[in-house]
């Protein structure tokens, strides 16, 4: 009898340090005992009888399940769980997961003790994910009609880039063909004057015929779909500057350890054919050198192209990668002022960095960062 005593005292211990709601109940569901934090719940304190019966703990609608559903389920099987409700103190429901037994004898069913574990914070949780969900689904659904319409914006760009680059480019070049024929009829007629005047209409139609040509290119920056595929970036270098036909003068050296690597080779073919480009053109003297190298950096490789000009003042650093901006006159030099926009502008739509290192008398390089690997798959 002290040793039964003795685990009846623990076990009691045990059901009072809870912090489930746990009651026992007899067949008529008039309340037996209740653990502390059924008590406190309940405003039950020890100089207050429990109540009389278990109707006064739930709402109308868990009520009816206990009685209709889980205490016929404990008695039939033994046990029962579900999901209902209790009344605190004040009248407001606490949701509750809901454990029933049914302590049984070989004279029948003795009492019904029952185990209720606090669902708040459950709920609230399963209510704001759901409304998350909600919201991440309107979100979707906006996000594809933005998708959809910025295709279509897209589309519509290009064909007005397009047309009007045909149709300004028509005119243009009625021009230039006026401006040719003059100069070639009246060959020996024109005063020297109006000779520099139609050289200077024609080199003003090709500057515009090329502002028009690189508009067109920098629109379509980052809204083409490119060929992915692995390429030695040295070869294609060499690729780069045997289209661009320097003068014999130049002398170009390409690093040996360039890498290889899988990307969009149109696009860095470009970058390359720019910064190449601009350090012939700008070279103040008709011979000089050109070094194309390469660097590790983690998952980029950053790539530089040095020559030997006039350099770049430090103040105009920022300025050269604007659209329009030169740093000559142009009628002095003819240049659209968009070759280094447009490199900055495919550099960084790949998550890289452009950026020039010059001062004058001493040359400038460039260096741009390029991914290893092409994040727009194959």
């Amino acid at each position: 009898m002290k040793q039964l005593e003795t685990e009846l005292e623990r076990l009691v211990q045990v059901l009072e340090a809870s912090q489930d709601y746990i009651g026992l109940v007899d067949t008529a569901g008039k309340v037996i005992w209740n653990n502390p934090q059924m008590k406190h719940i309940r405003g039950i304190t020890d100089d207050k009888p429990a109540y009389l019966s278990i109707v006064n703990y739930y709402p109308d609608w868990a009520y009816k399940i206990i009685q209709e559903e889980g205490i016929p389920t404990a008695i039939a099987q033994g046990s029962w769980l579900g999901e209902t409700a209790i009344l605190d103190r004040e009248g407001q429901e606490i949701p509750v997961s809901q454990l029933i037994l049914a302590h049984k004898s070989a004279d029948g069913i003795e009492y019904i003790s029952t185990v209720m574990r606090d669902l708040t914070k459950q709920k609230q949780t399963e209510k704001s994910l759901q409304e998350r969900v909600l919201e991440l689904k309107w979100v979707n659904r906006e996000l594809l009609k933005t998708t959809a319409l910025l295709k279509k914006r897209n589309q519509e760009l290009d064909h007005f880039a397009y047309v009007t680059s045909h149709d300004l480019k028509a005119p243009l070049r009625a021009i230039a063909n006026l401006a040719t024929w003059l100069g070639e009829d009246l060959a020996g007629e024109i005063p020297e004057e109006n000779q520099q005047q139609l050289q200077l209409m024609q080199s003003r139609v090709q500057r515009l015929e090329g502002l028009i040509q690189g508009l067109l290119e920098y629109s379509r920056v980052g809204r083409k779909n490119n060929l992915v595929k692995t390429i030695d970036v040295g070869n294609l270098v060499k690729e780069v500057i045997d289209s661009l036909s320097p003068p014999p003068e130049f002398s170009i050296f390409v690093a040996a350890d360039l890498p290889t690597i899988k990307t969009e080779v149109v696009l860095l073919r470009q970058v390359f054919a720019n910064l190449i480009d601009n350090a012939i053109k700008y070279h103040p003297q008709k011979s000089g050198k050109i070094t194309i190298s390469a660097q590790n950096k983690n998952d980029f490789y950053e790539f530089a192209v040095s020559d030997d000009g006039q350099g770049i003042d430090p103040q105009y650093h920022e300025r050269i990668f604007t659209i329009f901006q030169t740093l000559q006159a142009r009628d002095t030099f003819e240049s659209t002022g968009i070759g280094l926009s447009i490199v900055k502008k495919i550099v960084e739509d790949r998550g890289g960095m452009v950026r020039v290192e010059s001062k004058l008398g001493e040359g400038s390089t460039f260096f741009f960062t390029w991914r290893k690997q092409s994040q727009n798959g194959d």
